[in-house]
């Protein structure tokens, strides 16, 4: 048997982490038991720098723990049922398994960094992180697709609760297709170490895959994924803003505008009574046709008055942040032969209470408060994957970039790679500060709780 000879190892890790230890080491082979105290000194050491991103991760674990039970809780018991709650549900239900699931995996996986010899376990935790974010990314075009009929086409059929069930259905259920090459793909990868006789073993790509193009289909697959839907919702909320734009400038012009307006509308539909009609005397023995032919001539000019008549017919119809009912002014659209006289009387109220309502700047329309909440939500989740991404793509284009940080370099790294948590923590924070109603329900749900 050959003899056991005390070497003393010294160098630099994966990790840029100089360490210098004794390791009894022979000329054959090595013991399980001295493979396992190695790299348990190397997984000590090198969690020191890893701290930092731990406490990163801990923090966004509680507050999304905490707040998307919150969210859940509020929204299914007071919040009338609706799309936009099938919608924030959802992504909550998705943030929910990624704080319960990934964020726990991915200390682990930071804590025993060259003895993560799991790959079952592995593969779970990277099919759950991929799916649960791939998931959002395609309920949030929902969402914006949503928000894009509610304010770019406000008297076309909405989206129904059904609907959204069923997108968020699709959403999912592409998702799954798309990540579960995930289990396929991910498992135990082989980490070298000083010692030529020792390796380590981390999750990441499997050792059978690294040789092969099907790591490289499946993360590139994902890139286009990910900078499609940016694209897509970066169009359809370019259309919204340019919608709201257009609809506040209406909205502050002068009101010698509106009377202008006005004006011509009482003109018009003045000569039901046989008086006047864009200044001409008419008689009551008028025709009972071409009675009717003013008054659908007025009822249609009435649908062509203003766009903020249409927006403010909307605004109303959308009862707090939850959308829970919304109607469209259909009535006057109606073109049928037959006038129809309480139609018509209701009409004139109507357009006066909206012109009223459109006329204050400080009574926006309430749909474009939610608007906003679910634009917010939207710009985070992208703007949480930009470090993540960038870092990415350094890191496939420079082959030595990992092994080139040292110190603080290695801190900042892995709390930037793992950027894109943040958005499955922040998002009660954003209901919080955009919906009024949500902060209320919060505040008394937290007060029972305490009492």
């Amino acid at each position: 048997m050959a003899s056991m000879l005390p070497v003393v190892s010294t160098g630099t890790t994966l990790f840029g982490v100089h360490i210098t230890t004794a390791e009894v080491t022979s000329s054959l082979n090595i013991s399980d038991e001295e493979k396992r105290r190695y790299l348990s000194h190397l997984d000590d050491t090198t969690f020191r720098l890893m701290i930092p991103a731990v406490v990163y991760l801990a923090i966004l674990m509680v507050l999304g723990i905490f707040g998307n039970i919150l969210v859940l809780i509020v929204y299914l018991k007071k919040f009338k049922p609706s799309p936009t709650r099938v919608f924030v549900v959802c992504l909550s239900v998705f943030d929910l398994m990624t704080c319960f699931i990934s964020l726990p995996g991915e200390i682990l996986d930071m804590r025993y960094i060259h003895t993560f010899d799991y790959p079952n376990v592995c593969k779970m935790l990277r099919f759950n992180n991929s799916f649960s974010v791939v998931s959002s990314g395609f309920t949030l075009i929902a969402v914006a697709i949503d928000r894009y009929r509610k304010i770019c086409r406000p008297l076309n059929t909405q989206i129904t609760i059904k609907v959204a069930r069923i997108m968020v259905g699709i959403a999912v259920s592409v998702s799954l297709v798309v990540t579960i090459p995930a289990v396929i793909v991910y498992g135990r990868k082989t980490v070298k170490t000083d010692n030529e006789e020792i390796n380590g073993f981390e999750c990441s790509i499997d050792d059978r895959w690294r040789d092969t193009l099907f790591p490289l289909v499946y993360i590139g697959v994902l890139f286009l994924i990910f900078f499609g839907s940016l694209g897509i919702l970066v169009f359809v909320y370019a259309f919204i803003g340019r919608t709201v734009f257009n609809h506040r400038r209406f909205k502050f012009r002068p009101s010698r505008d509106t009377e202008h307006h006005t004006s011509n509308y009482t003109t018009e539909t003045s000569f039901e009574d046989g008086t006047v009609k864009n200044g001409k005397k008419y008689s009551g023995n008028e025709k009972k046709s071409d009675k009717g032919k003013g008054i659908r001539s007025a009822r249609q000019s009435f649908c062509k008055v203003s766009p903020s008549t249409v927006f403010g017919d909307v605004s109303n119809s959308n009862h707090g942040f939850d959308d829970s009912s919304e109607t469209s002014c259909s009535d006057v659209n109606d073109t049928s032969a037959k006038p129809k006289t309480r139609s018509a009387d209701k009409c004139p109220n109507r357009v006066t209470s909206t012109r009223k309502k459109a006329s204050k700047p400080q009574s926006g329309p309430r749909g474009m408060k939610t608007t906003f909440m679910l634009f917010i939500i939207t710009a985070v989740f992208i703007i949480s994957f930009l470090p993540h991404l960038i870092l990415m793509i350094t890191r496939f284009v420079k082959s030595d970039f990992e092994n080139s940080l040292q110190g603080a370099g290695i801190m900042m790294y892995n709390i930037f790679l793992r950027s894109y948590y943040i958005n499955s923590a922040v998002n009660c924070i954003v209901y919080s500060f955009c919906n009024e109603r949500f902060r209320n329900e919060a505040k008394n749900l937290a007060v029972s709780c305490f009492r």
